[in-house]
């Protein structure tokens, strides 16, 4: 990178020109620290008054919106936003080729004073153009309408959304408020009923249960299962079903090797032998998706599902095999009720 600086009156210039080629950590010291303290680059340190142009062959969306953007470019957008220093770029194109697009690659950067117009001058016969800036001192004139502004949008995001959490129609834009917007919508979707529609039928229903259960005092223990059949329930996992809160994926189960299907063997037995099914396979996380043409912008138009555990779901398995076989062997499901129950053909009544 070729440069050259200058001081007079108390202003300090530097015209610059950057190869194509060149590296642009190497060859841009000046952009490549962003406090103005001890450690800042010497050109803007102790300088009230500095001016930085020329070619510097940087392209960036922000002055050349049609031109593949490059290294050289991300790092003074970066620079300036970081800064504060004033970018400056012409409205018109400064470099002319013949098979590709035109860009914007001179571009001048200020600190402590407003350049009020940038101007692409085509008055030579060489593909570059030269470029006119224009510089006032006097930091409070606005800049014509002839060169380009930057502001840092990301700030400004930024200050609009903590300042602004609800936005007009009632839209939330934090994370906070949208969880919290659905979790009322779910609430008053799913409420119990406020009275029973007949509290003699519930009674009798709960002396019945509570007679069975008196009969059948004594401790019922399923069958055990097996690796073979914990394996052979693994291999049939749909890998696209999303995990429950563990985060415990289908697909990882499919990778464990044989002495760890055997510890989970070991959990389900140990859960059968106890009649126990674990809490924590019993906690879901709820997740929402849009309903189909509907405007997404309101809760209501969402359905929520219940994410489970996978080893829950394994386990689940393991107890429906058990009380299928239990049902089919005491005859404990009417003939016409068949439909639900697998490997039982439902029947047609008429």
């Amino acid at each position: 990178m070729n440069s050259g600086n200058l001081s007079l009156n108390g202003i300090q210039t530097s015209l610059t020109y950057k190869k194509p080629t060149s590296n642009p950590v190497i060859t841009l010291p000046i952009l490549t620290t962003i406090s103005t303290g001890p450690t800042a680059p010497a050109l803007f340190r102790n300088q009230d008054y500095v001016l930085v142009a020329g070619d510097l062959n940087a392209k960036h969306a922000s002055w050349s919106p049609i031109a593949q953007q490059n290294v050289a470019g991300h790092t003074i957008r970066r620079f300036c936003d970081s800064t504060g220093y004033s970018l400056n770029a012409p409205l018109e194109p400064t470099h002319f080729h013949k098979n590709l697009r035109n860009t914007v690659i001179d571009l001048a950067i200020c600190k402590g004073m407003t350049i009020t117009d940038v101007t692409s001058i085509p008055e030579l016969s060489s593909d570059h153009n030269p470029v006119l800036f224009e510089v006032c001192l006097d930091n409070f004139t606005a800049p014509a309408l002839s060169t380009y502004a930057f502001p840092n949008w990301k700030k400004f995001q930024d200050i609009l959304t903590n300042s602004l959490p609800v936005g007009p129609m009632g839209l939330h834009y934090s994370t906070e408020d949208k969880v919290n917007l659905f979790a009322d919508s779910l609430e008053s979707s799913f409420q119990e009923n406020p009275e029973p529609y007949d509290d003699d039928f519930i009674d009798h229903v709960e002396e019945k249960i509570e007679n069975y259960m008196d009969r059948n005092a004594r401790r019922h223990t399923a069958p055990l299962t097996s690796p073979e059949e914990v394996m052979d329930i693994i291999l049939n996992l749909n890998n696209k079903k999303a995990p429950g809160q563990d985060g415990i994926k289908n697909i990882a189960l499919k990778s464990l090797p044989l002495n760890a299907i055997t510890y989970i063997t070991k959990i389900f037995n140990r859960s059968l032998q106890f009649n126990y099914f674990p809490k924590e396979w019993k906690h879901a996380q709820i997740t929402v998706l849009p309903k189909p043409k509907k405007d997404t912008k309101f809760a209501e138009n969402y359905r929520p599902i219940s994410l489970l555990s996978c080893l829950g779901k394994i386990y689940e398995k393991i107890i429906l095999t058990r009380i299928i076989d239990h049902c089919d062997r005491n005859n404990i499901i009417p003939d016409f009720s068949t439909a639900s129950v697998k490997r039982r053909p439902p029947n047609i009544n008429f």
